[in-house]
């Protein structure tokens, strides 16, 4: 080699070397890798801890380390001249943007190509921070792009929990096929270790197995799913003057395999999240993640934690003022869990989302509509005697009585069944009120269902 061949190489690779892109040197001849800088060793962590410089020692070619999804970059170039763009794999699966530009030689030749190489995860990570600082701040967007951007790591179904009052709430999720308005609004205590754990720590955390973690208790219904490795993160926000750091909620990810999400996934998450928290952190979007845990994500209801909140405060409201009523109506959907059982959860979906619209469309002004849990729904109305509740149950039932649900071939009708109380001043606080109204609606699925019944002192029913 010629003292100016010489004297161009090592420009060019002490360049190379400090660069944080991976690069290679293959021959355009026999596409054999004569090169690479520091960025491309680390990128390839292969088993047994084999680095780049064991696979060129064995006389690797380009193809024997990276599997090109379609055409080659390099057999690209060969036939264009010019650069060209690809996506390979290595002998890891992990994914890689790949750039090969002619390596032009000081006689103007052009023996070799230079491949850059960028991880699909750093792809992933510039592509999510692009698409956050887009976002315009709209919590929805937001929350829709962190979701897509898991698509990184595989998993079976995913979920966005916000936190607040000490309960993580299920605001966004995908993957869950029928079980989504089940999961939807989905509210569970933070005080179980692991979001502990991931709230003190700031870290991901993985449950290879959950059914042998101990205080895991997962309903019926998600074992049913089969999800029995997690891999979880805290959305953690910037530290504040104290060092201390305010957690937004928690990703989730999912999956039916045992033992499938790696520490390099948790990595992954990990990476995700810090940029993801520090979006969280600004005053709008915390303002809107507020006013949005307060939804149930199936049929925009409001949830039980916004109406026990609501309700602490007509209460206080009620009894500073002689005779001012408030009532609340508890209401149930007869027969639901035989419903989903003969038409699916897809169908007992839309029966949800339809009995909240009708619910919407007949209360008043001040007064709310939450989903109390499950197929279990509640109003809460400020101002109204237990004759105005009456009125408006009995517009809701015969609402629904002239609307059927179609499901394929078949048509049906669906029941509620009612109960209302009503606030007496220095008698009921929320607790009982909803006990009441409670008692009152178990008192009409006694008694033939799709009732409406007002409560009453004496009023008995049997063990639920």
């Amino acid at each position: 080699m010629s003292d100016e061949k010489a004297l161009l190489y090592k420009q060019r690779w002490d360049l190379a070397n400090v660069a944080s892109r991976g690069i290679l040197e293959v021959s355009l001849e026999d596409q054999r890798i004569l090169g690479f800088n520091p960025a491309a060793e680390a990128l390839f962590g292969l088993p047994g801890h084999q680095s780049v410089a064991r696979i060129l020692a064995m006389g690797f070619h380009y193809s024997h380390l990276l599997v090109s999804e379609g055409s080659s970059p390099i057999d690209q170039l060969i036939k264009t001249g010019k650069p060209e763009q690809g996506i390979a794999r290595d002998m890891n699966d992990q994914r890689y943007f790949v750039e090969a530009s002619p390596l032009t030689d000081i006689d103007g030749t052009t023996p070799t190509a230079l491949v850059v190489l960028q991880s699909g995860h750093e792809s992933a990570m510039q592509k999510l921070t692009k698409s956050l600082l887009e976002s315009t701040l709209d919590i929805k967007t937001i929350l829709d792009v962190v979701l897509d951007s898991m698509g990184e790591i595989p998993h079976k179904a995913s979920s966005i929990m916000l936190t607040q009052d000490h309960v993580a709430q299920v605001v966004r999720s995908q993957g869950w096929g029928e079980m989504e308005g089940f999961v939807s609004g989905l509210q569970i205590p933070i005080d179980a270790p692991h979001f502990r754990s991931m709230e003190k720590s700031g870290k991901t955390l993985i449950l290879d197995d959950v059914r042998l973690q101990e205080g895991w208790a997962p309903t019926p219904e998600l074992a049913s799913f089969g999800i029995v490795n997690q891999l979880s993160g805290p959305i953690m926000g910037k530290p504040d003057a104290e060092g201390k750091r305010k957690c937004h909620g928690f990703l989730f990810l999912g999956s039916d395999e045992v033992g499938h999400f790696t520490e390099r996934h948790a990595q992954k998450l990990q990476d995700m999240l810090d940029i993801i928290g520090a979006t969280f952190d600004n005053a709008r979007i915390f303002a809107e993640i507020k006013k949005l845990s307060a939804r149930d994500g199936l049929t925009g209801l409001y949830n039980r934690r916004y109406m026990e909140e609501f309700l602490a405060g007509e209460i206080t409201r009620a009894s500073r003022r002689k005779d001012e009523p408030l009532s609340a109506i508890m209401i149930d959907i007869d027969d639901f869990k035989k419903f989903n059982d003969t038409h699916g959860h897809a169908a007992g979906d839309e029966v949800l989302k339809k009995i909240a619209f009708i619910l919407r469309e007949h209360i008043r002004g001040g007064d709310i509509a939450c989903r109390y849990g499950g197929e279990e729904l509640a109003l809460i109305l400020p101002d109204a005697t237990g004759e105005d509740a009456n009125e408006i149950a009995k517009r809701i039932k015969n609402k629904l009585a002239e609307t059927s649900f179609s499901f394929g071939d078949s048509s049906t009708q669906v029941t509620l069944s009612m109960g209302i109380a009503t606030f007496l001043k220095d008698v009921n606080d929320g607790k009982s009120l909803i006990n009441d109204a409670d008692l009152a609606m178990y008192w009409s699925k006694e008694h033939g269902k799709n009732n409406v019944k007002v409560f009453e002192n004496d009023m008995k029913i049997k063990e639920k």
